[in-house]
């Protein structure tokens, strides 16, 4: 979920909003989380507690690489932060695969939250779940004192007002050296990348694509190196 208007208040919630275990085979991993059924009635409380194809192939494609595929071989490689989790099949997917020493999963939601904490006693040795306001500059800063080396977002751009926020976030959470993985639904979300790549470019990020396939574009952003070194953001 990310923090855009994109319903009417008065649709944030319905009783058909049902969760239900499901099953998602991820890079060879079983990940059993709750979440809402895809088809049911679209509600923002219900939206944000679906699964969407762009975290699917976000977890997919993180775990189909090397460790050391994101951010500099200078910076550990054991701590990773996801925006806008929602149901957090792609953070707890990571954390189901054992490869990173802490995974959290943020949103800001209740009904998200209170189904993140569900889904990750699972995984709660790797796993945890922090309430984060994009704009709560005070919060980003005590979570980047985790270091986290990766972060993730997927599908968290569809209110292109959010993106603003969003991008400051990242840059307030990313060490120097780390990487932002950011997925969207493509070309629903296409005009999203231009302004994405604007307000990276403000923040001291370069954005490369990664992967573009199944109706998802994967971006990164990566801290702008200058003379020898990384451009310090303005924050």
């Amino acid at each position: 979920m990310n923090e855009g208007q994109l319903f009417a208040p008065e649709f944030f919630e319905s009783e058909d909003d049902k969760e239900e275990e499901r099953v998602f085979n991820i890079h060879g991993l079983q990940v059993r989380i709750f979440a809402c059924p895809d088809h049911m009635q679209m509600t923002a409380s219900g939206a944000y507690r679906r699964v969407w194809p762009s975290s699917v192939a976000l977890a997919e494609f993180v775990l189909s690489k090397d460790l050391n595929s994101f951010g500099d071989s200078s910076i550990a490689k054991d701590t990773v932060i996801e925006l806008g989790a929602g149901a957090g099949l792609c953070g707890i997917s990571l954390a189901a695969s054992s490869r990173y020493k802490e995974v959290i999963l943020t949103d800001i939601d209740r009904n998200v939250l209170r189904l993140l904490r569900r889904n990750v006693q699972s995984y709660k040795d790797t796993a945890s779940v922090e309430e984060l306001s994009w704009q709560d500059i005070n919060k980003s800063r005590l979570l980047a004192e985790k270091n986290a080396h990766l972060l993730l977002g997927a599908d968290v751009t569809y209110d292109q007002n959010a993106i603003p926020a969003l991008v400051k976030c990242a840059a307030t959470l990313l060490p120097r050296g780390g990487a932002f993985l950011l997925a969207l639904s493509f070309p629903r979300f296409a005009d999203r990348v231009a302004q994405v790549e604007e307000h990276a470019l403000l923040h001291g990020f370069v954005v490369h694509e990664m992967q573009h396939e199944k109706e998802v574009k994967i971006l990164q952003l990566s801290w702008q190196k200058v003379g020898g070194g990384e451009r310090e953001a303005p924050l």
